[in-house]
């Protein structure tokens, strides 16, 4: 049997100092704790959050072609860009696995892979790398990367 924990937190924050067109945003926080796996734990719906020490098994020997997302929870794009991936993860969830792995909690896989600036995407096939994109892209780019590794 998984024990599991949810929380979920609304938070509206005012930072003017960060975006002076949207000062205030609302978010929506819902954390999982894992007893059984403190390595792994579902973000949404079909996506796991990784660390270093699951990187390998999660990702590296994967049957499936896997989608890394290299994020931070202070990052703004990587904020906009969870939605979409979660909508992919539900289209694409039984053909691709989907990832994400926090760069301040987990230092070693991203200095690994070479990564500089996030969101970060790398999609892996058989263990290697397939693709990379940087930033903030459009649905339509992500579809394609997708397409390309199936």
């Amino acid at each position: 049997m998984l024990d599991v924990r949810c929380w979920m937190f609304d938070l509206f924050v005012h930072r003017p100092h960060v975006d002076k067109s949207a000062s205030h945003y609302y978010s929506r926080l819902i954390v999982l704790e894992f007893q059984d796996r403190k390595d792994v734990c579902v973000m949404a719906e079909g996506i796991l959050e990784i660390e270093d020490s699951s990187f390998d098994t999660e990702v590296l020997q994967s049957e499936k072609p896997v989608l890394v997302d290299f994020w931070a929870p202070w990052c703004g794009p990587c904020k906009a860009i969870g939605p979409i991936i979660e909508e992919l993860a539900s289209t694409y969830g039984d053909q691709v696995k989907f990832t994400k792995c926090n760069v301040d909690d987990n230092p070693v896989t991203p200095g690994k892979y070479g990564i500089r600036a996030i969101p970060t995407l790398i999609f892996f096939k058989g263990g290697n790398v397939a693709d990379q994109i940087t930033g903030m892209v459009a649905k339509s780019k992500l579809e394609e990367s997708i397409s390309n590794i199936l």
